[in-house]
C-alpha cells in the first residue's frame, strides 16, 4: 500500500503556501490563492519541509474516513451526460480524474442526477468517500484547479458517513428553456422553436401530469426498469420575453422523461394533441403515444432536495 503524508493545516499561518505531498510519487500540489500549481521532484529529507519561508509540520497518521458532498455546476455542450463512460468525456469521469490527480487513489463519485448528453447542471450535487484531513475549502480549490472549465464544484463540506447523494435525494428540479427566436449568445442553453404556442392550453394538460402516475409512455424506450413510477410535485410552463421556461419537480425522473413530456405538450400547444389525451396516453404506457424529444441542450437539473 503507498503510504501518503498530511499536512496539519491548523499549524499553516493565514496566506501561506500550502503543499500537499504525495511521498509515493515524489511530488505535490502547489496552492497559492486561487492559483493552483504542480511541484514534481520534491525532495523529503525529514517530516519537515520548506519552500522559500513557508513551513508545514507533516504528520503521518490520516484522519478517518469522511464523505465529502459536493454542490456544483457544469455545462453539458461537451459531455457524454453525467455517468462515467470509457473512452467518453462524462461529468463523472473528469470529477474521478481530478481526485486521482490529488489524492493519488481511485475514488468513485456518486452524483445525484444521471444527466444526459448535452443537458446542463446548476445544482448537481455528487458525494466521495475519502480518508484524508484535507479541509473542505482546500478539496474545493483543488478540484476547480484540475477540473476542466466546462465543470466548477460551488461548494464542498462534510456529510454524515452514511449520506448517499442518488439515494438520499428526496426530489429534483428541471428547467428547461424555449427561445422563440434564434439567439447567437446562449444559443447552447436554449431550444429555438418559432412556432406558436398556446401556454395556457400546455399548462390546462400539464395538470393531468401532476401527483404519482407510471410515466412509461414518457420514458426511452430502451430503459428497462423495476417500475416506472414517479411522482410530480410541480409543472408549469411560463413565458419572459422571447422565452419560456418549463420547471418540472418529482421524486424521481426517467430517461428522456423531461423532454418527452415537452413535446408532448408542445404538440397539445399547436393544436395537434387534444388536453383530455395526455391521461389516456399516461395509460397507454406506450411510447408511440407520447410526443418527440425535444434537444437536450435546453435542460438544465436546477436542484436536488433532501
Amino acid at each position: 500500500m503507498n503510504s501518503r503524508l498530511a499536512v496539519d493545516y491548523s499549524l499553516v499561518p493565514q496566506n501561506c503556501c500550502i503543499m500537499v505531498i504525495t511521498a509515493s510519487l515524489n511530488r505535490g500540489l502547489f496552492f497559492l490563492g486561487d492559483e493552483i500549481f504542480w511541484a514534481i521532484q520534491i525532495k523529503m529529507t525529514t517530516n519537515r519541509f520548506s519552500m522559500g519561508q513557508q513551513k508545514c509540520l507533516m504528520i503521518d497518521d490520516m484522519s478517518g474516513m469522511r464523505n465529502i458532498k459536493l454542490l456544483l455546476e457544469y455545462d453539458g455542450t461537451r459531455f457524454h451526460g453525467w455517468q462515467y463512460q470509457p473512452g467518453l468525456r462524462t461529468v463523472q469521469g473528469e470529477i474521478q480524474r481530478a481526485l486521482k490527480v490529488i489524492f493519488n487513489q481511485e475514488i468513485t463519485v456518486h452524483g445525484a442526477g444521471r444527466t444526459d448528453a448535452g443537458v446542463h447542471a446548476r445544482g448537481q450535487v455528487a458525494n466521495f468517500l475519502i480518508s484524508n484531513s484535507m479541509p473542505v475549502n482546500i478539496i474545493t480549490a483543488a478540484l476547480n484547479g484540475n477540473l476542466p472549465r466546462d465543470v466548477r464544484i460551488i461548494a464542498s463540506e462534510e456529510a454524515p458517513e452514511n449520506f448517499h447523494a442518488r439515494f438520499d435525494a428526496i426530489k429534483r428540479a428541471y428547467s428547461y428553456t424555449i427561445t422563440t427566436r434564434e439567439r447567437a449568445i446562449d444559443r447552447w442553453y436554449v431550444w429555438c422553436y418559432k412556432s406558436k404556442l398556446d401556454l395556457p392550453r400546455m399548462n390546462l394538460a400539464a395538470q393531468y401530469l401532476l401527483g404519482e402516475h407510471d410515466f412509461r409512455a414518457f420514458c426511452h424506450v430502451d430503459q428497462p426498469l423495476e417500475h416506472y413510477r414517479c411522482f410530480v410535485e410541480l409543472i408549469k410552463l411560463e413565458q419572459k420575453d422571447d422565452l419560456i421556461i418549463l420547471t418540472i419537480v418529482a421524486n424521481r425522473f426517467l430517461h428522456h422523461m423531461v423532454r418527452i413530456i415537452l413535446g408532448t405538450l408542445i404538440n397539445v400547444g399547436r393544436g395537434f394533441t387534444a388536453i383530455e389525451q395526455i391521461p389516456v396516453i399516461l395509460e397507454s404506457r406506450d411510447r408511440s403515444q407520447a410526443g418527440p424529444t425535444v434537444p437536450a441542450k435546453g435542460l438544465c437539473l436546477e436542484k436536488i432536495y433532501y
